[in-house]
């Protein structure tokens, strides 16, 4: 979106949201229980992030790729899958040493899918759903499960029916997977699906429904919130894409309305991030444009702003924030055209 203005600073001391997770076996499938691991609070920071806004070029990335997944573990950053030049699966892991810079390939996914989601617990990467091949392709119920120590895959318990275009975050032991799309690649989903991480042989159990099920939405967790960021409705032919926004309250299994986003986005999936009780919303789709620009959610004050102009339009970047650095990586540059392997950055001044 052209002319966006700068949003440069976070109002408060934060907290930096870290992802948890619980061990399993990566030999095998995962049908024994699982025990968690507690919860570790990480060190508050005190630091308020600010940014020119001015983009550096970085070494790519060895695919060009969009609507990948990703994941961040300490120092390093995993993307999954994806598509490149007409719409043909990408079904491969790179591995960015984000100290360094540098890429490695990884084992690629044993079922090659797009449209799926993804959540890391712990030191796994969790993928659930998603269509198999190359575009359009068919709908999967299967969970696959990357493990970063080994760089090796397992399956894990499959959703109760092929689904894809969800959204699949990880919140105080449990899986949520909510939202997206029926094998038809038209009907939406409201579904809400949970899996329990320390007795995953249960299965996935249903919690209460998304308002307006849509798929292409974002996915991310909060202070222990889980927030459903905008999203389509249909997709194969025309689509609607929307601008709502909900926060779902575990203990009481309800979701609430939140003020909508400041115009109708979906495909930002690995775009979505939280840093220091915000969350970042990094490129997409609004209806028939493609945003260039990075939105910031002020959660305490349920206010949506712009925080930076991005380098270009950008349909499904990944984007995430590590040390003093804002990362937007591939993407398709003004649509599904033009899948990118660029790796840009801004710095951000700790103050």
């Amino acid at each position: 979106m052209k002319g966006g203005r700068l949003w440069c600073g976070i109002k408060k001391a934060v907290v930096l949201v870290a992802f948890v997770a619980c061990s399993s076996d990566s030999a095998k499938e995962v049908e024994e229980t699982q025990d968690p691991d507690p919860v570790v609070s990480p060190e508050p920071v005190s630091f308020i992030p600010v940014s020119d806004c001015v983009w550096s070029e970085n070494p790519p990335s060895g695919i060009s790729r969009l609507e990948s997944q990703t994941a961040v573990l300490n120092n390093t950053l995993y993307t999954f899958s994806g598509f490149t030049q007409g719409l043909k699966i990408v079904p491969y892991t790179e591995i960015l040493d984000l100290d360094t810079g540098l890429w490695a390939m990884g084992a690629p996914m044993p079922i090659g899918v797009t449209h799926m989601g993804a959540a890391l617990v712990n030191d796994r990467v969790w993928i659930a759903g998603g269509f198999v091949g190359d575009h359009p392709g068919v709908a999967t119920a299967e969970v696959q499960i990357y493990d970063t120590n080994t760089d090796t895959w397992s399956k894990g318990p499959a959703l109760p029916s092929p689904r894809a275009s969800g959204a699949l975050v990880y919140s105080n032991g449990w899986l949520h997977y909510f939202g997206g799309l029926m094998p038809d690649r038209r009907t939406d989903l409201d579904e809400h699906l949970v899996l329990n991480m320390a007795d995953t042989t249960s299965g996935w159990v249903s919690k209460a429904p998304l308002p307006y099920g849509r798929n292409h939405l974002g996915g991310t967790v909060l202070n222990g919130d889980i927030y459903a960021v905008g999203g389509q409705f249909g997709h194969d032919g025309a689509v609607d894409d929307v601008a709502y926004v909900h926060r779902y309250l575990s203990m009481e299994d309800r979701w609430e309305p939140l003020n909508d986003l400041p115009h109708d986005r979906s495909h930002f999936e690995p775009g979505i991030f939280t840093l220091n009780d915000n969350i970042f919303v990094a490129g997409g789709r609004m209806d028939d444009e493609f945003a260039d620009d990075v939105l910031i959610y002020d959660p305490e004050n349920d206010v949506w702003d712009h925080f930076c102009e991005l380098s270009s339009e950008l349909l499904a970047p990944v984007s995430r924030i590590h040390g003093s650095k804002l990362y937007v990586i591939n993407g398709g540059e003004g649509g599904v055209c033009c899948p990118l392997n660029t790796v840009m950055t801004i710095d951000l001044q700790l103050e």
